[in-house]
């Protein structure tokens, strides 16, 4: 018998992704909630950062090169009862400029 998936809110954190607006190049970090059903967190955490990073690059044009990637960290993984009132699949990107 397989284990039930457990519900997860995943909060993420982006830094160094090169942006084009307005045909310049800004270099801007994200915060962003994610939710998921998973057998455990480390499970969610995969599934998330696999479907967050082809969102992103269908949606945006990312400019950095291989020497300086952008990333992605995991600040806060909690574990729900249920998604049961919550605007799924969670909030949009905020981004902001970096220094």
């Amino acid at each position: 018998m397989s284990e039930l998936l457990r519900f997860f809110k995943i909060v993420l954190r982006g830094e160094n992704f090169i942006l084009s607006i307005n045909d310049e190049n800004h270099c801007m970090g994200f915060h962003i909630i994610r939710y998921v059903k998973a057998h455990d967190p480390e499970e969610g955490e995969n599934l998330i950062l696999r479907v967050l990073m082809k969102d992103i690059k269908k949606e945006f044009q990312l400019l950095n090169n291989e020497f300086n990637p952008p990333r992605i960290f995991t600040e806060e993984i909690i574990e729900l009862d249920s998604f049961l009132g919550i605007d799924l699949p969670g909030s949009e990107f905020l981004f902001y400029e970096e220094d």
